[in-house]
């Protein structure tokens, strides 16, 4: 048995990006990896990722944890009280996990599935800012996941250091002194050629008239004049 204290604040933030399809059921939840640095909360769709570092607390493991997947559907009952972010999480036999929070206990299993080595996808190298397309909703669902982090309604947009076709970081937690640490990962989604137009001619401002040729005026009045 193991316990620790967890922020549930950013677990429920990482869970934003999990996946809700039935048939990857190893991505629908949370995975916690025990790391020296700290608890690391992971969760990905196969499109986006979210990563959350969370200090050690009060309390440290003596011994590293298997890595563990809470459901998603156990972390939504979650209700997260005002000013109060941290609870007491027990990995029990037998895959049981409890969590103790504000006066409360919660049970569940944990998921029955191997989640994947989410560090292969992490991009190791300087991003190019070559510029790629990229799924509107899922860069909202990063600045949720931030807001919900920060607990602020205006928390910063999430910055994407564009690779071209390569999956992107993201930062979209910026806060400083709560012992967490974030970032994300997005893949881009390709864009057929002829999906790139112009603006179209109707919209665009009207060509300017050509300025009158004051010397062709004259010419023209003086052939008039002498027509008469």
């Amino acid at each position: 048995m193991t316990t620790f204290t967890i922020n549930l604040r950013a677990l429920k933030s990482v869970a934003i990006t999990a996946s809700t399809e039935e048939t990857r059921y190893y991505l629908n939840g949370v995975c916690l990896v025990h790391s020296a640095a700290g608890l690391i909360m992971v969760a990905t769709d196969g499109h986006r990722m979210s990563v959350v570092k969370q200090d050690w607390t009060d309390t440290v493991p003596e011994t590293p944890f298997a890595q563990v997947i809470v459901p998603l559907a156990f972390i939504k009952k979650i209700k997260l009280a005002r000013g109060i972010d941290h609870g007491e999480l027990t990995l029990g036999e037998g895959g049981s996990i409890t969590i103790k929070y504000v006066g409360e206990t919660m049970g569940t299993n944990a998921v029955d599935g191997s989640f994947p080595d989410f560090r292969r996808i992490i991009p190791s190298k300087p991003h190019s800012n070559v510029p790629a397309q990229f799924n509107a909703s899922y860069i909202e669902d990063f600045a949720a996941s931030g807001r919900m982090l920060s607990n602020a309604k205006d928390a910063r947009q999430p910055v994407i250091s564009h690779d071209d076709g390569n999956p992107a970081l993201v930062n979209w937690y910026f806060g400083e002194g709560q012992g967490l640490e974030a970032f994300g990962v997005l893949m881009p989604i390709r864009v057929k050629d002829h999906h790139h137009k112009p603006a179209p001619s109707w919209a665009l401002p009207e060509a300017p008239k050509p300025a009158p040729d004051a010397a062709a005026i004259g010419l023209a009045a003086v052939e008039a004049a002498l027509a008469v």
